[in-house]
């Protein structure tokens, strides 16, 4: 079991008498029958949530990752939303940006678009590709569950061109007719203070 925890591996501890203890102690085990017969009509009723890596379920560890550059940090967005999905992670999308990621095209990466979102400071395809998912995931996230917004349309922008689009965009996310109750945003004045993202519980 430290072996497959060490690799990543998920563990479903399965119990016909006491609740396990030691490693996996933290863990709510999957109750069955001493004939273990019923272990099938029990199986969908696993707690995935709980399936993490050892290290998260340590309640004393913090863990914090350094995105070095705005590709990095695009791609721990996606990785660590598409990681919380995966999980069956529910709750609502919270975010403190300056425009936020519904402010990103939902348009492929060949498009004019990205020109203009761009401004003079070009990306590649590749980063272009990663936003999109990030806006994709997000989106879905925040029409399924719900989502808070802190942004502040006042960030200053070098070029005026990309900042109006950017708003453009915000813009129609948050006028949407699918848009309801659930989806609402804030805006603020002061200095800006950083981003921070919130996905799922």
């Amino acid at each position: 079991m430290g072996y497959a925890a060490a690799l990543g591996i998920p563990i479903v501890p399965i119990s016909s008498g006491p609740l396990p203890q030691g490693l996996i102690g933290d863990l709510h085990a999957l109750r069955v029958g001493s004939d273990w017969l019923d272990l099938e009509q029990r199986l969908p009723a696993v707690k995935w949530l709980a399936l993490k890596d050892a290290q998260l379920r340590e309640p004393n560890t913090v863990l914090a990752t350094l995105a070095r550059s705005s590709s990095d940090r695009v791609k721990l967005l996606v990785t660590f939303a598409s990681r919380v999905l995966s999980l069956g992670g529910t709750g609502l999308l919270r975010q403190r940006a300056g425009l936020s990621t519904f402010c990103i095209p939902d348009a492929p990466v060949m498009h004019k678009v990205w020109i203009e979102h761009d401004g003079p400071a070009r990306r590649n395809d590749e980063h272009h590709e990663q936003q999109r998912q990030e806006r994709r995931i997000f989106e879905s996230q925040a029409r399924t569950e719900g989502c808070k917004l802190i942004i502040d349309p006042h960030i200053p922008f070098a070029d005026p061109k990309s900042k109006k689009g950017r708003l453009s965009r915000l813009r129609a996310f948050l006028a949407d007719p699918r848009t309801d109750e659930r989806i609402q945003a804030i805006t603020h004045t002061r200095e800006f203070s950083g981003n921070m993202t919130i996905f799922g519980d």
